[in-house]
C-alpha cells in the first residue's frame, strides 16, 4: 500500500538527513584539522516501478569527499610544516625500519597519501606528521652529487634529521675584495693588512693574514744629454709609472711552501712570504699580476718608456753624462752618420712635432731643433723611439745595455723577445732568485699559463688563479697536511672584458654592475683609505644540523651551525587521475583505489603537483558559513519528513480502527 510505502520513503529522508547532518558535524569538528577535506552526503532520488497506481521509492545517500579542494596556506613557525599547493600529496607510512648498512630508515608498513604536512622529528629524528605517518622522500647518492629520483616506495627514505652533521672542509679558494688607497705612501710601514680565518685539514681555524705594499707610484724624472758638437743639449721626461703593490702571505703556525730554482718545494718560514706584485692601470683597474721576482723586467717590456731609457746623468757607469753626451753628429769610430741614419732620426721627430721641416737628409741643426721641440717632458714614448734609433750607432758599454735593458746593434729591436720568451715560457721560476718564494699562477685545470710573450696570462673568464701551499704542521717531510688555496685577486681589465660592464664610483662605495665577475677583486680607486670589501673563502668547520628548509621542488636543504647548506632530501609528490576515487584512511591519510588509480610519482613545481612550501600549513577545506547554513536546511527537511510519517501514521490509526 502507499501508506506503508509513504513510511519507507520518508525513513529514507530521515536516514538521509541524518547522514548529512553527520559530514557537517564531522567537517566542523575537522574545521581546523590540517589539509582536511570536506565531506558531504549527496541524494539520489530512488524509484520503484508499478504498473498499478503510484509507489513511492525514496532517496540513496552517498558521503563523497572533495579531495581536490585547495585549502587555504597558513604561515607557520615551524621549518618543518609544509604545505602543498596544487593536486599532489605526500607520500608517508605508518612504519619504519632501519636500514643499517646505510644508515637510512626505509618504509617498512603501508603507504599512505595525505595533504596533512604538520612534521615532527620522533625519538629518532624520523619527521612524522601529528597523526602518525612518517614522510617519505627521495636520497642523495653515493657521491652526493644528485637525487635518486626512485618511483618505487620501497626505494624511498624516511626525511630523517638527527645525526647530521657537517665535515670539515679545508680553505682551497679565497676569493679577495680590497680597494687599495691611491694615496702616495709606501713601505711596509704603511702596509694595509687583511685578517682572514681559514680552515686547515683538521677542520681548525688558522688565520691567513694578507699584506699589500705599496712598491711605488711615480717613476724618476730622467733626462738625457746630446750635443751637437758644440752645445750639449739636456733633454728632460717625466715618468708616472703604473701603481705597483706587493703582496705577502702569513699564516698563524703554519708555513708557506715556497720553491727553489728547479721547482722543488723549499719549506718557508712563519714570517711573511712575498706571493705577488699587483699592477693597477691609471683608471685604477687591475692591470696585471705577477710572480715576486719577475716584476723588473716585466715593467721594462711592458712599460718600455717608464723602464728602459737610461737616466744618463747619474749612470756614470753606463759610459753617459753630461761630460759624455750622445753624439748626434758622429758614430762610435768617429766617422760621419749615414744620410739613413739621419733621416731615421728626423723621420722620428717629425712625427711627434709640428712647424718644423727636415731637409732630406735632415741637418744636425734639424735635430737638434726637434730635440729642443720633444723637451716638454709628457712625451717619453717619442723619445723612446728616437733614443731606439740610434742606440745601434752609438757607444754604450755591456754594463749600461743591461741596466736600459737596451739590445745590442745586431738586435735590432727594444728588447730581446725571443730570449725573453725562451727564459719565461718555461716553469714560473727565475733563474736569479734562487728561490721563489709565494704563489703558482695556474688555470682552472691546474696547468700554469702564459702570454704570447711568455707572461703570466689569465684564464678565460678573466680570473687568475694564484695559488699558495700552506703546510700546516711546519714539517716538509710530510705533505698531508698541505692545502693549496687559490686567491683569486679578481679579473684584468675587468671593463674591457666585460662588454656590458658599468662601474659606480662614488665616495661611499665601489658598486659594479652588469659585469658577471668583472671587477670582483682589487681595485685602486680614491685617495681614501684602503678597504675591505669583501672576503669570501670555501672552508668549514666541523658543524651540527640547526634547522632545515624546503624550496618549491621539494628540496630539503640542511642549515648547519658553521654556516654551511646542502641538500638532504627531496620530497616527491603522488598524482592520482581520479584523487576522489581513493580510500578515505584514519588520520587523514587516504589509499588508493581502482577507481582512484595507482599514484604517478613526480618531482614538485612539475605537472599539476604544485610546489612545495616551508613554514606553512594546508588549512581545513571547511567553510564553517556554509556548514551552518546546510545544518539549517538539514534540520528544516528532517523535521518536514516527520511530519509526513505523523500523517502516514495517523492515516493508518484510522485504518485499522474502522470498524
Amino acid at each position: 500500500m502507499s501508506l506503508y510505502g509513504s513510511l519507507r520513503t520518508s525513513a529514507s529522508g530521515l536516514y538521509g538527513n541524518s547522514q548529512r547532518l553527520a559530514t557537517i558535524s564531522d567537517n566542523i569538528a575537522n574545521l581546523n584539522t590540517i589539509g582536511y577535506k570536506r565531506a558531504t552526503a549527496e541524494f539520489s532520488t530512488f524509484l520503484t516501478t508499478n504498473t498499478v497506481g503510484y509507489r513511492p521509492g525514496g532517496i540513496n545517500s552517498t558521503i563523497t569527499r572533495d579531495l581536490t579542494q585547495q585549502g587555504s596556506i597558513e604561515i607557520s613557525d615551524k621549518s618543518t610544516d609544509f604545505s602543498i599547493s596544487g593536486k599532489g600529496y605526500f607520500v608517508v607510512t605508518d612504519r619504519l625500519s632501519y636500514d643499517e648498512e646505510n644508515d637510512t630508515y626505509r618504509p617498512a608498513g603501508s603507504t599512505f597519501y595525505t595533504r596533512s604536512g604538520q612534521f615532527r622529528p620522533d625519538s629518532d629524528g624520523n619527521l612524522r606528521n601529528s597523526n602518525g605517518y612518517y614522510l617519505l622522500s627521495w636520497q642523495r647518492n653515493d657521491t652526493d652529487t644528485e637525487f635518486l629520483k626512485a618511483t618505487e616506495t620501497e626505494n624511498f627514505v624516511s626525511v630523517n634529521v638527527a645525526n647530521k652533521d657537517s665535515e670539515p672542509k679545508a680553505t682551497t679558494e679565497l676569493n679577495i675584495g680590497v680597494n687599495l688607497t691611491t694615496d702616495t705612501l709606501t713601505g711596509e710601514a704603511n702596509a694595509f693588512r687583511v685578517r682572514q680565518s681559514v680552515i686547515d685539514g683538521q677542520g681548525t681555524p688558522r688565520t691567513l693574514e694578507l699584506i699589500f705594499e705599496r712598491v711605488s707610484t711615480v717613476g724618476p724624472e730622467k733626462n738625457m744629454f746630446f750635443s751637437d758638437g758644440n752645445t750639449v743639449i739636456d733633454v728632460d721626461y717625466n715618468l708616472t709609472q703604473p701603481d705597483h703593490w706587493r703582496v705577502y702571505a702569513v699564516v698563524d703556525n703554519a708555513h708557506i711552501v715556497t720553491y727553489n730554482s728547479d721547482g722543488t718545494p723549499n719549506i718557508g718560514t712563519e714570517t711573511a712570504v712575498p706571493i705577488a706584485d699587483v699592477i693597477f692601470d691609471s683608471s685604477g683597474n687591475l692591470d696585471s699580476i705577477l710572480p715576486p721576482g719577475l716584476i723588473t723586467e716585466y715593467m721594462q717590456t711592458k712599460y718600455p718608456s717608464q723602464f728602459n731609457l737610461p737616466n744618463t746623468t747619474p749612470v756614470s757607469e753606463a759610459g753617459i753624462s753630461e761630460n759624455n753626451p750622445i753624439d748626434l753628429r758622429t758614430i762610435a769610430n768617429g766617422g760621419a752618420r749615414t744620410d739613413d741614419e739621419m733621416r731615421a732620426m728626423g723621420e722620428i721627430l717629425e712625427r711627434y712635432t709640428t712647424d718644423l721641416t727636415f731637409s732630406d737628409p735632415p741637418t744636425t741643426a734639424e735635430i737638434v731643433a726637434g730635440l729642443q721641440a720633444l723637451d716638454t717632458g709628457e712625451n717619453p714614448d717619442a723619445m723612446l723611439e728616437f733614443y731606439r734609433s740610434i742606440t745601434g750607432v752609438i757607444s754604450i758599454s755591456d754594463i749600461s745595455r743591461e741596466i736600459a735593458n737596451v739590445p745590442s746593434a745586431t738586435d735590432g729591436s727594444i728588447a730581446d723577445y725571443t730570449n725573453y720568451n725562451n727564459r719565461f715560457g718555461a716553469p714560473l721560476l727565475s733563474e736569479n732568485t734562487g728561490n721563489f718564494n709565494g704563489g703558482r699562477f695556474v688555470d682552472s685545470e691546474g696547468n700554469v699559463q702564459y702570454d704570447e710573450n711568455g707572461l703570466v696570462k689569465y684564464s678565460n673568464d678573466g680570473n687568475e688563479k694564484l695559488q699558495i701551499t700552506v703546510d700546516y704542521n711546519s714539517n716538509i717531510e710530510t705533505d698531508a697536511d698541505q692545502i693549496n688555496i687559490d686567491l683569486n685577486l679578481g679579473s684584468l681589465n675587468f671593463k674591457s672584458l666585460q662588454a656590458n660592464g658599468i662601474l659606480n664610483e662614488s665616495d661611499d662605495d665601489i658598486e659594479v654592475t652588469n659585469v658577471g665577475n668583472g671587477g670582483d677583486g682589487l681595485t685602486n680607486f680614491y685617495g681614501k683609505t684602503s678597504t675591505v670589501r669583501f672576503l669570501e673563502h670555501d672552508g668549514r668547520q666541523f658543524a651540527s644540523l640547526e634547522d632545515v628548509t624546503i624550496n618549491s621542488n621539494g628540496v630539503i636543504k640542511g642549515n648547519f651551525s658553521n654556516g654551511d647548506s646542502r641538500d638532504l632530501y627531496q620530497v616527491p609528490l603522488a598524482l592520482f587521475a581520479n584523487p576522489n576515487g581513493m580510500i578515505t584512511r584514519s588520520g587523514n591519510s587516504y589509499s588508493f583505489s581502482e577507481a582512484s588509480g595507482t599514484p604517478r610519482i613526480t618531482e614538485a613545481n612539475t605537472r599539476t603537483a604544485g610546489n612545495l612550501r616551508g613554514f606553512s600549513l594546508e588549512s581545513s577545506a571547511v567553510d564553517v558559513a556554509q556548514e551552518f547554513s546546510d545544518m539549517i536546511v538539514t534540520q528544516r527537511g528532517y523535521s518536514a519528513t516527520t511530519k509526513v510519517i505523523s500523517a502516514a501514521d495517523q492515516m493508518l490509526r484510522e485504518l485499522t480502527s474502522i470498524r
